[in-house]
């Protein structure tokens, strides 16, 4: 009994893919989501714990059994990184780790501050990696028929860590809050206009007939991300330039705060863009309705949260309540999904292998056993 546990246990962190991360960037957007609601309760503030304390337990344990994947399989390193998917989908690791790192400032504050700055840096420098060395490595693997909206991942780690950086200024002293927008604003540039060049290739797929096949027809989701984040973080970013300028003795910010002004209008344009993707990835899944679940199944609800964000944030600075009922609307809608996909999850991947089994099957389709080979 006790073999076979082992067999199992190695067997999933063998097959452990960087798109687990995905789990975590689901269920602390939840917790990010019911930690700042728009109309706040009590009762909802409970659970936003609950969920960023599971999803802080599991960004830990992901990570562990990362390194250790790593450690015991060194070949899972080359078949990670050459991956013509699993590349790509290693951006969910700096995503995951920004979006549990807002929900605990979320909770904790400024209490948390300095430990999510820490943290922060450090994840800024895996977004680096990930949108420049995975880009790279990934285009010379791809095939034009490999081409997904998981594209937009190495890109969409700049614009979710900018959001988190623009956060932490908040509670950062002005001689630490000047570098953190600094680097917050060339995140997020970088990101948002790397993730359209993505999506205009993504849709010129659309365009030419070459829908994803059902397996990866959630993918289609992904592309709200950058967008709705995207707006979301530069309301954020705006605000906190225009406070640390009016403390450096611009006084005419108290009469025209032109950053935030810019901000919420620029974010008013990207959550239509955001809108937009919305209505293809639910057109992508009509057309290819995804017929056997996997742990892909999560971007049903980071992506679409970065919309509740962007809602709740715009409805905020122009006093709008259709903007807070729509965000509302939206965010409940991510909660209640994360919390069934997580039912799934517990079923498909403790109780037995099929997700583990999915990607056993993805890696030997790139990389066959020897005894394939031979």
């Amino acid at each position: 009994m006790i073999k076979n546990f082992n067999k199992e246990l190695f067997y999933r962190v063998k097959y452990f893919s960087p798109a687990w991360f995905g789990m975590v960037m689901g269920i602390s957007g939840s917790a990010g989501i019911l930690l700042n609601y728009p109309f706040p309760a009590r009762w909802l503030h409970r659970i936003g714990i609950a969920y960023w304390g599971l999803g802080a337990g599991l960004q830990l344990l992901f990570l562990l059994l990362t390194v250790l994947r790593f450690c015991l399989y060194r070949e899972t390193v080359r078949q990670c990184f050459m991956h013509p998917m699993h590349s790509l989908v290693f951006g969910c690791v700096p995503i995951s780790i920004a979006t549990t790192t807002a929900a605990t400032l979320a909770l904790f504050e400024g209490r948390a501050a300095w430990v999510c700055y820490i943290v922060n840096w450090f994840n800024i420098a895996l977004c680096f990696f990930c949108a420049w060395v995975v880009t790279m490595v990934s285009l010379t693997h791809h095939k034009r028929t490999d081409i997904n909206a998981s594209i937009i991942f190495p890109a969409a780690t700049f614009v979710v860590t900018a959001a988190t950086t623009s956060a932490i200024a908040k509670y950062m002293p002005d001689k630490y809050r000047g570098n953190l927008l600094l680097i917050a604003l060339i995140m997020w540039g970088h990101g948002v206009f790397l993730s359209s060049a993505c999506a205009c290739v993504y849709l010129w797929r659309m365009f030419t007939g070459l829908l994803p096949k059902s397996d990866a027809a959630v993918t289609a989701f992904l592309p709200i991300g950058p967008f709705g984040q995207g707006a979301y973080g530069l309301i954020l970013l705006s605000e906190q330039a225009d406070m640390y300028f009016l403390n450096r003795g611009y006084s005419i910010i108290n009469e025209f705060p032109i950053c935030a002004y810019i901000g919420a209008a620029v974010g008013c344009m990207l959550v239509g863009f955001a809108f937009f993707w919305m209505i293809a990835a639910v057109y992508g899944c009509l057309a290819a309705p995804p017929k056997k679940f996997g742990v892909a199944w999560w971007a049903f609800t980071f992506p679409v949260a970065t919309v509740s964000f962007a809602s709740g944030e715009i409805g905020r600075v122009f006093d709008s309540l259709g903007f807070k009922i729509f965000s509302a609307i939206v965010g409940t809608t991510v909660v209640l999904i994360a919390f069934v996909l997580l039912l799934v999850t517990f079923q498909k991947a403790v109780l037995s292998t099929q997700v583990f089994d999915i990607t056993k099957a993805e890696v030997y389709a790139v990389f066959p056993p020897e005894e394939v080979k031979t």
